[in-house]
């Protein structure tokens, strides 16, 4: 009987090795990077207001979101974080997704409830690629005018 059980215990560790992990969907994957965002934000402020401000250790950081979430060799703008972040898990919501084969744009909106008058509309752009979803890149949306923001 102990024989039986170590086998089907072994024969379902085995299969589980095996199987692939969940593709995330682009809304998921949006709320992952507003987060990492988020956290590589207070990370930066917090570095750069202390003695010796350390840019590489930032840049570096940031270059590290870019690789997990984005299409390979992403060409990026120049970072820029501050006290308040463009990118906030409890301020930005996923307002809207236009869901195509290959390509989905998730849309969302930042508003602080702390400063009304900070408001935010962006756009996530993302590719399958060998079936997963890749972040092309992300857009501030002004009206009917598009702006890079990564």
């Amino acid at each position: 009987m102990k024989y039986s059980i170590l086998l089907v215990l072994f024969t379902l560790s085995t299969s589980c090795l095996g199987q692939k992990s969940a593709i995330l969907t682009p809304e998921q994957l949006t709320l992952a990077f507003i987060q990492d965002y988020y956290d590589w934000n207070q990370y930066a402020f917090r570095t750069d207001e202390g003695i010796g401000s350390n840019e590489k250790a930032i840049e570096k950081k940031y270059r590290q979101i870019i690789r997990k979430y984005c299409i390979p060799n992403k060409d990026y703008q120049g970072i820029t974080f501050g006290s308040e972040s463009n990118h906030h898990p409890e301020h930005e919501q996923i307002v809207g997704t236009d869901v195509g084969a290959l390509k989905t744009i998730v849309k969302t909106h930042f508003n602080d409830p702390k400063h009304p008058y900070s408001f935010a509309d962006y756009e996530y752009h993302f590719l399958l690629s060998k079936g997963k979803w890749l972040l092309e890149e992300v857009y501030y949306v002004d009206g009917e005018e598009k702006y890079k923001a990564l």
